[in-house]
This record gives structure tokens, C-alpha cells and sequence, in this order.
């Protein structure tokens, strides 16, 4: 950079050290102004009177300067462009292009440049090619590339189909000289990408300056990723519609609903949990498509239709975000989220893939403002299972505070639907969400009140399972002997609906567990945990967490008995379950009984080590219960490494105890216990988690013995 030292150093001051405006800011002066800093005054001024603003809004205005060049050039016929940066690309970085010349000019030559320049405009190129990165947030691929050049649209994506080869390799070659592309990936050298920011300003800017273009361009998008993969025969949009009724309703009536849609009987105000396509279905089409049902082909189809790992949902999520982008968030919960993400009530992604990740992320496109506002164009009804998704979702990440806002926004939606077993379900899922918050009055209330609009549906799983957590949430306050009597009439319910299946099974045959551990049962959980360990080899379950959580129930039983050794492999195994389960706010439960039992077996620094990690998510996800918990064992953990008193055997048969002599180490051990111990005692009268009452007072004994 040349010119006036006290210019470049007010340009560099006011880009205000933000690594992305510096980068841009030196490409511009380089590139558009030759090098010479008086020659970027105008863009240089605007940083300086608009230095108060953020690092990402002093990148925009570099990038604006950019599009003012480049929308000059385009309104100038026959201009070639020749104010722009012109590097001398390499052969790798002119795509499509077998030889170069200086300035990235097509073989032909100026002459050829400057025609093709005069017919689109000459800016026009890297505009297009800025606001087509714009649309994506991620590389974009050199498939989604063509469908947006095929698609024909308007300014400013219209160059896109008119360049040729030796245009568009320039126009790359020269953004990513001035730093608005990134430099090129060799694994995959068609694609284009460009800094989180520039993709954002980009497409912001499409959408604003071109609404129409953009939603029709992200339209184009999401037909393109939903049906990608599938066999020809299944694009259609009523053969599609058949393998999203499978998916969603695997033992639905499909042949009955495929009747009525031809009869035109469905309506979305009587289906609306239907695909789209069965409102308005054609009906000649329909019989055609329904004619595959039964085949190979259709085996086959509905087997890439629903991707069994996140590198075959990956398109998925794409079309989702092009789907939400175009305003298109009903179809795409439709038509994808919940027929192939989700496959209907399986919540597939999480149970079985353990992706809170990318369920999150995909999860966000149906929000107009996370995590409180569902996107207004999905139904009423939809909307409300969007916050109960998330709030799921947002749960097992540790996000607990937003998970209870989405929870009781779920609770409030359902009850205004009047649908009373969304509304059990919901106010369940707020009262596990305020357990672990340590709001156990709270979560016995939500717990009840889940049990009450239960009973007043004919759904007996509910019925069960929601007295299971209700019990959980009694026990944790300390009532043993309700939660126990609640626990009996889960199970008894159990019994009535399923006579094969005789016990509690999944999170709430744990929950049993857990309240049998307390009362000296070890040996009726080892069968308990062994029972539904079996339901998970023969395939009646299948989530991870059902499988993570039996081997946990396990591994306390074995402790309990003391096979410390047993004990310790289990409980390795159960910690790794809990890890793929994906589950934040359940895998202190794993660290907490592993940690007990390397204190029982003299491993110190391991046991540490799980305590850490407790108190670490614990903290971060503002656990109360876990928190309590990690102090009362790093209490026991620190009095197991005290020396401990003897018994002395005296002369004549008698014996007699000898305390042992402490160091300062010991001493100081000793108050750390205290503090655990008193730390615990005030977090459980702020709670009311008062099922831990007995260890703090067996801890106090412990100390006052000395």
C-alpha cells in the first residue's frame, strides 16, 4: 500500500483492528485503487465517520464500497472491467479455462472480454456471483450452483446464466484475489464459498433489494435438496407425498387416505398433520403413484427417503434452510422435518442418532425468534410442537433456562388448542426441566398437573409414564412413601396395557430404580436393569438413552453390592452410553455414580476427574440437583482419603479405638469437606430437594465422629 503514512494509518485505525474490514480494506486498495491509498479516500472516510460501529458493520460498509464498483462497471456498456483487481491466476485457479493471459482474460483476448462485458454489464459477474454465495450458509456446491443458474431469474443473480466458462472463472479468480471469496478447495474445486460475513451481508442484501428473486431462487433450492437421492419415478409431488404418509404414519391407513385424497375428502383444516399434496392431490396422478406402493422400487425409495445417519440427512437440512429462507416453513416441516428428520413420533435424530447439534440447527429455521416465536407461517398446532421439540432439544444441551421458557410456552399453546394430551406431555417435560433447575416445588406442581390432563385422555401409555415422572418428582422431595405408591400404580397400569410386559421399562423404569437403590433393593434393580436391557438386544427399544440409562441402573446395583470391579465396567459402559445419547442434563447422573465408585475403590484422582466434569456442566447448565450432589460426594471423597481410626486390642481382651494424628493436609481436607457439606445443606433449602437430607446428616455425623 503506497500514499500518505497518516492515511493509511487512519484507514488502518478505523477499521478498528476487525480482521475481516482490514483484509477487505487492503484488497480494495490494492486491487480497485492500484495500490494507492488517496485513490480509496472516499471508502477510507466512511470508516472513519462511522467508527462507533461493530466490527461486522465496518465489514459491511467495505463490502459496500465493493458493490458500488462493481455496480458502476455494470452500468457502463463496454466497460471490461479493467478497474477491477486483475491477478494473474494459475491454471488450477482458472476453472474451465485451458490457457490464461494476463489480467485472467479469456484466450480470445480484450477484445472478447470487452463484448461480453458490454452484454451483461461489466460488474454485473461478480455482483451475481457475491449474492449467489449469499443464498447459502455453507460452500456452495457446484449442484446447487447449476439448479440457481438454470433457474433464469432476475437482477442481480441474471448473469449467472449468460456467462460463459472463461467469464465465470475470471470473475472467481478476481473475488477471491479481493478476499470476497475464499481461496479455492482442491478436494472440491467447483465450489464457492466466502466468509461467514460476506455470505450473510450478501444475502441479506439479495433479500432486500430483490424479495422476489431470492424466495424464488431458495424455492428452487429446496425442491432441489428434498428430492435429492431420490429414484425419477418418486419426484413427483404425490409419490413423494405417499413416502412422507409412510414415514410420518408408518401403520397408518395409507391406502385409506390415498382414496380419500383422490375423492377429494381430506382438507387442511380436518388433516392438517397430513403431507400438503393430500388436500389438493390430482387425482389421476395419485392412482399412478399409488400403483408403486408394495413394489422393490418402493422399498428402495422409502429407504433413501429416511437417511439413517446425519451425513445421508445432510441435504435435508439444506432444503430446510432454503425452504424457511423462500417463507416456505410449513412445507418444509411437512414435507421433511417430520416425515425424514423426525420420522413422525420416533424423534429419530435424537433417540436414535443422539444429534442435539444439528437438530438445534435445523430446529432454528422454524423460529422467528429463538427460542420464544415459531415461525407464523407454520399452523397453530405446529408452532406448538416446535417448542415442544426445541425445548427437548435445548433440555439435553444443558440450555435449561431456555428449555423452560420454550416448556411453558408449550404448556400455554396446547391448552389453548385444548389438546389435553400435548398438554400432559408438556407440562411433564417443564416439570424434569424445573427438577433440574432445582425448582422441586415447581416440578411436583407441573408433574401433577401433567397426571391430571392424562387421566382425562383415553391414552393409558401416558397415563403410565407420566405417574412414573410424577413419582420421580415426589421422591426427589424427600416423600418416599407417595413416590413408591405412585411407582406401584405406574407399574400396575403398565401391567393393564401391556400383560407381556410386566415391569417399567426406559427413563421411567430407571426412575424406579433409582428409588430402590435408596431403599436397599440392589437386587430387584439388577433384575430390573437386566429385563430392560433385554428389550433393547430383542429390539423393543431402540433410543440410546433407554439402553445408557439400564446399564447405569446396573452398574449401581453391582456397586451397591459391593463388585466394585463389575461395578466399575458397567459404569465406564454406561458413561459412554450417556456420551452418544447426546444428553447433557443426564450424563452427570453417569459421572456422579461412576465417581462414588473409584471413591470406594481407592482411585482418588479418577474419581476427581468424573467430580469435575459434574460440577463443569452442572454450572454451566445452572443444575442445582447435580450441584448438590457433586458437593455431598467430593464431601465423601475428600473424608475417604483421611487416615481412619484404629482399634487397638488391649492386654487383657479388651481393645479400644485410636483416632489418628492429622497433618496440616488432612486438616485442611477435612474443612474442604465441611464447606461441601454445608454448601449442600443451603442448596437443598433453596430447592427443596429434600430426598438428600439423610447424607448430609450421615455426613455431619461422620464429621462430628472425627
Amino acid at each position: 500500500m503506497r500514499g500518505d503514512p497518516r492515511l493509511i494509518a487512519a484507514a488502518a485505525k478505523a477499521a478498528g483492528g476487525h480482521a475481516l474490514t482490514l483484509n477487505l480494506l487492503g484488497s480494495y486498495v490494492a486491487g480497485v485503487q492500484r495500490g494507492v491509498i488517496e485513490e480509496a479516500k472516499a471508502a477510507v472516510a466512511e470508516l472513519v465517520e462511522h467508527g462507533s460501529l461493530s466490527g461486522h458493520d465496518r465489514a459491511a460498509r467495505m463490502m459496500e464500497s465493493y458493490v458500488r464498483r462493481f455496480e458502476a462497471l455494470a452500468d457502463t456498456p463496454g466497460t471490461p472491467t479493467s478497474g477491477t483487481p486483475t491477478p494473474n491466476p494459475s491454471p488450477h485457479h482458472a476453472e474451465g479455462v485451458s490457457s490464461t493471459r494476463r489480467g485472467g482474460e479469456s484466450a480470445s483476448g480484450p477484445r472478447q472480454a470487452g463484448r461480453e462485458a458490454h452484454a451483461i454489464g461489466g460488474g454485473a459477474p461478480e455482483l451475481a456471483l457475491l449474492h449467489l454465495v449469499g443464498l447459502f450458509d455453507r460452500p456452495a456446491e457446484k449442484d446447487a450452483i447449476d439448479v440457481v443458474k438454470a433457474a433464469g431469474l432476475g437482477a442481480p443473480l441474471a448473469a449467472l446464466g449468460s456467462m460463459t466458462p472463461q467469464r465465470w472463472s475470471t470473475a472467481v479468480s478476481r473475488l477471491r484475489a479481493q478476499r470476497l471469496l475464499l481461496p479455492r478447495d482442491p478436494a472440491r474445486p467447483h465450489d464457492l464459498d466466502a466468509h461467514p460475513l460476506v455470505r450473510a451481508h450478501f444475502g441479506a442484501r439479495l433479500k432486500r433489494e430483490a424479495p422476489d428473486v431470492f424466495r424464488a431462487t431458495n424455492l428452487a433450492l429446496y425442491e432441489h435438496y428434498k428430492m435429492f437421492g431420490l429414484p425419477e419415478a418418486f419426484r413427483t409431488p404425490e409419490a413423494y407425498g405417499i413416502l412422507a404418509y409412510k414415514a410420518s404414519f408408518p401403520e397408518g391407513p395409507l391406502e385409506d387416505r390415498i382414496q380419500q385424497a383422490i375423492s377429494g375428502e381430506l382438507t387442511e383444516q380436518n388433516n392438517s398433520a397430513l403431507p400438503a399434496i393430500f388436500w389438493h392431490a390430482d387425482s389421476d396422478r395419485m392412482r399412478g403413484a399409488a400403483k408403486l406402493i408394495g413394489t422393490s422400487e418402493f422399498e428402495a425409495a422409502l429407504a433413501k427417503f429416511q437417511p439413517d445417519d446425519l451425513a445421508g440427512m445432510a441435504p435435508l437440512f439444506c432444503g430446510i434452510a432454503h425452504g424457511a429462507a423462500a417463507g416456505e416453513h410449513r412445507l418444509a416441516y411437512q414435507e421433511v422435518y417430520v416425515p425424514r428428520v423426525k420420522r413422525g413420533n420416533a424423534a429419530y435424530i435424537v433417540h436414535k442418532l443422539g444429534a442435539l447439534g444439528p437438530t438445534l440447527g435445523t430446529l432454528a429455521h422454524f423460529f422467528d425468534s429463538p427460542w420464544s416465536t415459531p415461525a407464523a407461517k407454520l399452523a397453530d398446532r405446529d408452532q406448538a410442537m416446535m417448542l415442544n421439540n426445541v425445548a427437548f432439544a435445548l433440555r439435553a444441551q444443558g440450555r435449561l433456562r431456555d428449555a423452560e421458557e420454550a416448556s411453558a410456552a408449550a404448556v400455554t399453546s396446547m391448552k389453548q388448542l385444548g389438546d389435553d394430551n400435548e398438554v400432559a406431555l408438556n407440562a411433564s417435560n417443564l416439570s424434569e426441566v424445573r427438577l433440574t433447575l432445582g425448582d422441586v416445588k415447581g416440578a411436583v406442581a407441573a408433574a401433577r398437573e401433567a397426571v391430571e390432563f392424562a387421566d382425562q385422555t383415553n391414552n393409558a401409555f401416558l397415563q403410565t409414564v407420566l405417574r412414573a415422572k410424577y413419582a420421580d418428582m415426589l421422591h426427589q422431595s424427600g416423600d418416599v412413601e407417595r413416590a413408591a405408591t405412585m411407582f406401584a400404580e405406574a407399574e400396575r397400569l403398565q401391567v393393564e396395557r401391556q400383560n407381556e410386559l410386566p415391569r417399567l421399562y426406559s427413563f421411567q423404569g430407571y426412575l424406579y430404580c433409582d428409588l430402590l437403590l435408596g431403599t436397599g433393593g440392589a437386587g430387584e434393580v439388577r433384575d430390573r436393569a437386566e429385563y430392560g436391557l433385554e428389550l433393547y438386544r430383542q429390539g423393543g427399544l431402540t433410543d440410546l438413552l433407554s439402553f445408557a440409562l439400564d446399564t447405569l441402573s446396573l452398574g449401581r446395583a453391582a456397586h451397591a453390592a459391593r463388585h466394585l470391579s463389575e461395578a466399575h465396567r458397567t459404569l465406564d459402559e454406561a458413561v459412554d452410553g450417556l456420551r452418544k445419547a447426546g444428553q447433557e442434563d443426564d450424563l452427570p447422573r453417569g459421572l456422579l455414580a461412576r465417581a462414588a465408585c473409584l471413591r470406594d475403590m481407592g482411585e482418588w484422582t479418577a474419581a476427581a476427574r468424573d467430580l469435575k466434569e459434574t460440577r463443569e456442566i452442572a454450572e454451566r447448565g445452572e443444575m442445582r440437583l447435580f450441584l448438590t450432589d457433586w458437593h455431598l460426594e467430593s464431601a465423601r471423597l475428600l473424608l475417604a482419603q483421611l487416615p481412619r481410626p484404629t482399634v487397638k486390642q488391649g492386654w487383657f481382651g479388651g481393645s479400644k479405638t485410636v483416632l489418628p494424628k492429622l497433618g496440616a493436609e488432612h486438616h485442611a481436607m477435612r474443612r474442604q469437606a465441611e464447606e461441601h457439606v454445608q454448601a449442600a445443606a443451603r442448596l437443598i433449602e433453596q430447592t427443596g430437594y429434600r430426598r438428600r437430607d439423610p447424607e448430609v446428616a450421615a455426613l455431619r455425623a461422620q464429621l462430628d465422629a472425627g
